[in-house]
């Protein structure tokens, strides 16, 4: 987690949260729905900064590492 020069970079944390629930509508018939939402709190990972002592952005984050919130839907039937 320490970069070149003792520089270091931020944490990172991911909370992925995913419903389900199915529903009987016959004996042999099952109907599921589903929800998935990836990054669920919508939280920013700074990316590294960068480690060039020549560079003008020496040190600054300057990026996102992760992507922001996705959520996904979806619905099954089983017979």
């Amino acid at each position: 987690r320490t970069g070149a020069y003792g520089i270091e970079n931020p944490g990172s944390y991911n909370l992925d949260l995913s419903l389900r629930r199915e529903f009987p509508i016959r004996e042999s018939i099952k109907f599921a729905l589903q929800a998935d939402a990836l990054n669920a709190p919508n939280s920013v990972i700074f990316s590294a900064p960068p480690t060039n002592i020549t560079s003008s952005n020496f040190g600054k984050i300057s990026g996102q590492a992760n992507r922001p919130r996705t959520l996904q839907l979806s619905a099954r039937i089983t017979f």
